[in-house]
């Protein structure tokens, strides 16, 4: 800081003293410190009001301003000194000069929310609409930072409701980001815009949604926020719409307010399916219950990402749901390819529990799936080559998954043993091939043909043999 003697005179308010070594034949009323401070400076951010009379009455300069660009002006709204300012101002100090980055009086007061000061500054013609370096002006910060009254003392001087910062918030915005309820009330009173947007779409109802502010989610909505902007898709976010982003961090008030307008309305296009996707991510158990309450329906891909990551209480929730019908149809859900099940992809998680959860569940063990080059695996048939070359969702296998695996392995061949139901007779043989093609055509008939039903009896028995010893073989090893 390096003050000389008439700096610390001066920051303490010492009248006599800053007499004293003002009257010495040297003395240099407008030294600056290390970081560009005057005395002036030093006594206008401490409120010495007496101090600052006398070093101006002794020739300081009332525009010197520090490194930083700091005039006295500016540092009495910073610290909120409305008497110092108001001497600087009778003296003839600059109104609307700004700091490095900017930053005027009035926006220095809004930002800390010094109303006494922003009501001076404003009596004496300072410009509402100077924005900083970002495109912020006054009533941004103090939207930001919630100072309602600053807020609306601005808005009174006419400050622009809608302007967009340099990237592109307004007022509104801010508020409803930093959840300053208050703010947005006054906004709103004043008719700000509850629709406005970003360059990439999101909305102040987004924005408050994606933070959990309750209160100002219901009073945008009350502000008549337009249809299209519940299924607004902002850019570069991993939500969809602003009830999305709340079921995926957490926010169950948010989520059972935005509900109230009807999963058609606030769902987005998929009608809330990402919303369930994204809770279920998470495990938020009860932001899931909120939604298939409100009849959101799981077309799969909330099960499948569960299943991978092996979580077993969305799981078992997405389940017990009415979609598990007794056909098993959500259970045995294709993916977007048609390529796996969730069966196939809890093995690939290596998650035991959640297999058994799947196959309780009625999953389909005669499934395949299809890789590159044309190659079919049932269910065993991939948890045996995960097994054999370690690698597990494409990463080589912890000590962990391959006990997984080998776990599920037990299970698969446990199934086997009683149904023998995926062993799949790719044979060109001719007496094999026929009734294996009888076999695949039997499914779903009422009466299947008397060749289809030896061979099913074939492999069962021989099923039995070979997999009732494997499986106890298997069910022996750790």
């Amino acid at each position: 800081m390096s003050w000389t003697d008439l700096h610390q005179a001066a920051a303490r308010g010492m009248v006599q003293r800053t007499l004293a070594l003002l009257s010495r034949p040297l003395a240099n009323v407008d030294q600056r410190d290390n970081d560009g401070f005057t005395p002036l400076i030093a006594a206008a951010q401490e409120g010495h009001h007496n101090v600052v009379r006398v070093l101006l009455e002794h020739g300081a300069q009332i525009s010197m301003a520090s490194y930083a660009g700091c005039t006295a002006l500016i540092m009495t709204a910073i610290h909120g000194q409305p008497v110092v300012a108001t001497a600087l101002l009778d003296a003839g100090a600059d109104i609307n000069t700004s700091d490095i980055n900017g930053c005027t009086a009035l926006y220095c007061a809004a930002n800390h929310g010094y109303l006494s000061v922003a009501k001076i500054l404003l009596k004496n013609g300072a410009q509402v609409s100077i924005a900083a370096d970002d495109g912020c002006t006054p009533l941004h910060t103090a939207a930001k930072n919630g100072h309602p009254a600053v807020a609306k003392l601005l808005i009174g001087a006419g400050a622009e409701l809608d302007r967009g910062s340099n990237g592109g918030s307004t007022p509104l915005h801010m508020a409803a980001d930093a959840g300053h309820s208050t703010v947005v009330e006054e906004l709103l009173n004043a008719d700000a815009n509850p629709d406005c947007r970003l360059p990439n779409g999101t909305t102040p109802l987004y924005d408050a949604a994606f933070a959990g502010h309750v209160d100002i989610v219901k009073k945008l909505i009350r502000a008549k926020t337009i249809a299209a902007n519940f299924v607004v898709r902002p850019t570069g976010t991993t939500g969809v719409v602003a009830l999305d982003v709340a079921a995926q961090n957490g926010h169950e008030e948010t989520v059972r307010e935005l509900l109230r307008l009807g999963i058609g309305l606030c769902g987005g296009p998929t009608r809330g399916n990402d919303a369930l996707r994204l809770a279920a991510w998470v495990q938020h158990m009860s932001i899931m219950t909120a939604l298939t309450d409100a009849g959101v329906v799981d077309t799969g891909t909330a099960l499948f990402n569960v299943a991978a990551k092996g979580l077993e209480a969305p799981v078992k929730f997405l389940l017990q749901q009415k979609w598990n019908t007794p056909g098993g149809a959500y259970v045995n859900t294709r993916s977007r390819n048609a390529k796996f099940t969730p069966l196939f992809i809890a093995i690939e998680g290596a998650s035991p529990r959640v297999v058994r959860m799947l196959l309780d569940a009625g999953a389909d063990v005669t499934s395949t799936c299809s890789l590159p080059g044309g190659i079919s695996r049932s269910p065993l048939s991939q948890c045996e080559s995960n097994i054999r070359s370690k690698f597990c969702q494409a990463l080589p296998a912890t000590e962990e998954q391959l006990n997984g695996l080998q776990a599920i392995r037990r299970l698969l061949l446990r199934v086997e043993a009683i149904y023998a139901s995926s062993w799949l007779w790719c044979s060109n043989i001719p007496c094999i091939a026929p009734a294996a093609r009888e076999v695949e055509g039997a499914c779903g008939k009422s009466r299947i043909p008397r060749k289809a039903r030896m061979l099913i009896s074939w492999r069962r028995t021989g099923a039995r043999r070979v997999l009732m010893p494997a499986s106890l073989r298997y069910s022996n090893k750790p």
